[in-house]
């Protein structure tokens, strides 16, 4: 607990600081992002499709790749990461680094394909398929490998591959044939590993469903929360296993895990039918999904939303946790905001909408925090409001 009582000595500074210059970072997404973009902020762009770095930010914005300064948001570019100028892609995931960008992106066949391409040559590299569902966060290692998050069935894809170039008499005697006994049999996993050369050289963290409970498991609303150190361990949490945090040292090796413990948290079942599928996707709320996850400084913010009524808008409120790495929880709350992006300091950032009126656009504004902030109790919806009303004053 010492740790704890320094952190609030520190605090109290922060709060005096908070108090004297009265504000958050505030970062306004520029008007130059196409309206598209804006509309997939949230829920689509939901924990860490957005790079926020000390002078950038970095927002998928169709086929390309929108860059804004972070204190001057009309100044922006825009970076095509399109191979071919007939390519019909939608970004999805980004990272990027002092050499790459790393991408997935929704092909124009619906499926999701992961990308590198050389800052300083442009030369890209993929494309390499991924499960349907895509990938939920993406990051790139000290040796520019890249690693992907997301259920992910490899034998299940190759089949896929080969079912959607067949004829139509193929797909018809193939499909009862091949397709369910691939469901049943092979188990997915959401971490990946991919060399320079985007060739998949380690896996881990399976998702122990096959069969009904596997379809019945990835027809419901799913997301992957998941943060990487900067000495390369991963944490994460997916719904199949509740509010567990899993660590995994090197990426991919499985070293310890804890469950948070939060009372507004309602765990998916462990074995699930199609039945039980449609009543959970037909009632507002029925189960919890994790949707981010930050480590800043030894310290991790997990957060979760309830799961709306299938195909129907994620609704507020968003709670969150505060915890040391060991488990320990040191404060929850739950904001009318949810948590989008971070940046690679000690800032986390909520992504706050403004309704125009007749004449007026929509305004959409990042309001940057840090875990001394949340733990003393600054944060609010009172100070986050007075924060962008000061921005837009300015």
């Amino acid at each position: 607990m010492q740790g704890v009582h320094m952190i609030r000595k520190v605090v109290c500074v922060v709060v005096w600081a908070v108090i004297a210059f009265g504000q958050f970072e505030v970062i306004s997404i520029s008007e130059g992002l196409s309206e598209q973009a804006i509309e997939r902020l949230w829920p689509v762009h939901k924990g860490g499709a957005i790079v926020v770095n000390d002078k950038e930010v970095f927002i998928p914005d169709g086929s390309s790749l929108f860059l804004q300064r972070r204190s001057a948001p009309f100044d922006y570019t825009r970076i095509d990461l399109k191979r071919h100028k007939r390519d019909a892609i939608k970004i999805y995931e980004v990272t990027v680094n002092n050499e790459f960008y790393a991408y997935s992106v929704l092909g124009a066949d619906n499926f999701v394909y992961l990308f590198k391409r050389d800052r300083r040559s442009r030369e890209f590299q993929g494309p390499v398929l991924r499960h349907g569902k895509g990938a939920d966060r993406i990051f790139l290692l000290s040796n520019n490998n890249l690693v992907a998050t997301g259920s992910y069935r490899p034998a299940l894809i190759n089949y896929l591959a080969r079912y959607m170039k067949g004829s139509l008499e193929e797909q018809r005697l193939n499909k009862k044939e091949k397709y369910d006994p691939l469901y049943k049999n092979h188990k997915a996993y959401t971490i990946s590993v991919y060399n320079n050369d985007l060739t998949e050289t380690d896996s881990s963290n399976v998702i122990d469903r096959t069969g009904d409970n596997a379809r019945a498991y990835e027809g419901l609303y799913l997301t992957l929360a998941v943060d990487m150190t900067a000495d390369e361990n991963l944490f994460l949490i997916d719904n199949d296993q509740g509010y567990v945090v899993e660590k995994y040292s090197n990426v991919t090796n499985p070293d310890t895990s804890f469950e948070i413990k939060n009372s507004n948290f309602k765990k998916i079942p462990d074995v699930m039918t199609l039945k039980h599928m449609h009543e959970l996707r037909d009632k507002d709320k029925a189960y919890s999904v994790p949707y981010a996850l930050y480590e800043k400084d030894g310290y991790l913010i997990t957060c979760f939303f309830q799961a709306p009524v299938y195909r129907k808008p994620v609704k507020p409120p968003y709670y969150f946790d505060v915890s040391t790495i060991k488990g320990e929880v040191l404060h929850s709350g739950d904001f009318e905001y949810p948590f989008l992006c971070e940046d690679d300091g000690e800032k986390v950032f909520l992504y706050v909408k403004r309704t125009g009126g007749w004449f007026e656009d929509d305004t959409h504004f990042l309001v940057g925090v840090t875990v001394e902030d949340l733990l003393s109790n600054q944060v609010t919806m009172t100070s986050i409001d007075a924060s962008v009303e000061q921005q837009i004053k300015d």
